[in-house]
């Protein structure tokens, strides 16, 4: 139950890939064509390229939180499936400082109604009763559990997202939407 919420997954995609399948994913990532779109949005560093095995990873942080395919490793099976893992930590990251900075608002407000009286302030947002008080505290409860939830969404639409990519390099029915820049990339 608790890996639901790791961000991270693995899985296996069969159905009469060709034995050349890592060496074209290979060629559309270090081609830069692996996922089409703007530029710097679709920039991925091959990190290892073995005949049975790759790994590439996202190389810029507009890249990291677009899709999430952060770090993937494709490997081929004796059976002749590929078996992936792919994890997308700093996308997860993202969203925690995403939510982080969001929930820095409703945080203030309860601070100010909780011990404004106390430090002896009066905050100009100081009515609406206990109410308010108990609703900035369960927007900020829930808040904290978002990133998690989020995180077990986007694994459905990763995974999906990584097959299609990964049939689509096979076919290479992807065109070519940006040019090369893997010569900018760093070492």
């Amino acid at each position: 139950m608790a890996s639901l919420f790791l961000p991270e997954f693995e899985g296996r995609l069969s159905g009469g890939l060709p034995k050349d399948t890592l060496a074209r994913v290979a060629g559309a990532v270090n081609a830069g064509t692996f996922q089409c779109g703007p530029a710097a949005r679709a920039q991925y560093l091959m990190v290892l390229e073995e005949p049975d095995r790759i790994r590439f990873r996202a190389a810029t942080l507009l890249t990291a939180i677009g899709i999430g395919l952060n770090d993937v490793t494709l490997q081929r099976q004796n059976d002749g499936e590929i078996s992936y893992f792919v994890s997308f930590h700093r996308w997860f990251y993202y969203c925690v400082f995403i939510t982080m900075v969001a929930l820095a608002v409703p945080a203030g407000m309860l601070f100010g109604r909780l011990f404004g009286p106390i430090l002896g302030l009066r905050p100009a947002f100081g009515g609406g009763g206990p109410w308010v008080t108990f609703m900035l505290g369960v927007i900020i409860v829930a808040g904290l559990f978002w990133p998690f939830i989020l995180t077990a969404l986007h694994k459905t639409v990763a995974r999906a997202c990584l097959e299609q990519l990964v049939r689509a390099s096979v076919q290479a029915t992807l065109p070519k939407t940006h040019p090369d820049y893997s010569d900018r990339l760093p070492a």
